[in-house]
């Protein structure tokens, strides 16, 4: 396989440049906190061209599983949370928003009726002919809304379930001049490691792997903004958006954590998404 020999030269590398493996163990933990504390195959190849040591984050995973701090689970293996908390994944795009053809996608801040700001129209759909391979099409899409979610130039917000937005909102320069800027701002406070953190954590704990839905995707986004699943009540002034969890499934699409998924196929869940079956 060609990975194989890059793994060798990686190999070679760490033996003649030597170094802490106290410090190796660390930033291995920190890549695989940011990848769901899962290992999975393709996510290993593609450290490669991250710049990251594979070998090391093989060896670092092989030795716990041997000490029983991870559990092998079909093509994935993931780590116990006494050793792995999950953190927000480091997404990049090449597409900026104010690249001409993102521009002209771009509506006016005006241009809806009730629900003032400038949304991407068919964002999608742009991607989808921008790009043949329908696998480009959706890496590209997703990370292109995801980099610019984790960054909270866009976003995808409504205080109420019952509004859906127009779409995709632009919050920089005049575009962010709208009448719920602060609360869309106030909201991105649950993009960070910890509730993403605990976001996992509610899937791991409720959805079964290679489901064909959502599960408790919509749950799980709401106890981490405080909502009581019983009730429906949350404490009195904190942030909502009632559509976090599509920002989150953005997120995880673009780190592939979604098997088969499409643009018009949202695809199966697996870890670490999910408890494997």
């Amino acid at each position: 396989m060609a990975m194989s020999g890059k793994v060798a030269a990686f190999a070679v590398m760490a033996l003649c440049v030597g170094g802490a493996p106290a410090q190796a163990d660390e930033q291995a933990l920190d890549y695989l906190a940011r990848h769901g504390c899962t290992q999975a195959a393709s996510e290993i190849g593609a450290s490669w061209d991250e710049g990251f040591p594979v070998a090391q984050v093989e060896d670092y995973v092989s030795g716990l599983v041997r000490d029983g701090l991870a559990a092998e689970q079909g093509a994935f293996v993931v780590l116990d949370p006494s050793v792995c908390t999950v953190r927000l994944p480091q997404i990049e795009t090449t597409w900026r928003l104010d690249a001409p053809e993102i521009l002209a996608l771009t509506s006016a801040v005006d241009a809806y009726s009730g629900q003032p700001g400038c949304f991407l129209r068919d964002i999608s759909g742009f991607f989808s002919e921008r790009y043949e391979d329908p696998v480009r099409a959706l890496d590209e899409y997703s990370r292109f809304l995801a980099a610019h979610l984790l960054s909270g130039d866009v976003r995808f917000f409504s205080a109420s379930p019952l509004v859906t937005p127009v779409g995709w909102q632009v919050m920089t320069g005049a575009c962010a001049e709208v009448p719920e800027a602060d609360d869309i701002a106030a909201s991105h406070t649950y993009i960070s490691d910890a509730s993403f953190a605990g976001y996992i954590a509610h899937l791991r704990e409720n959805d079964t792997c290679f489901a064909d839905h959502m599960g408790s995707a919509g749950d799980a986004a709401r106890v981490v903004q405080g909502i009581d699943l019983a009730t429906g009540e949350g404490p009195e002034g904190a942030p909502f958006n009632a559509f976090l969890d599509l920002e989150y499934m953005v997120i995880t699409l673009a780190m592939g954590w979604r098997l088969g998924a499409s643009m018009e196929d949202r695809g199966l869940s697996r870890p670490p998404l999910c408890a494997w079956p």
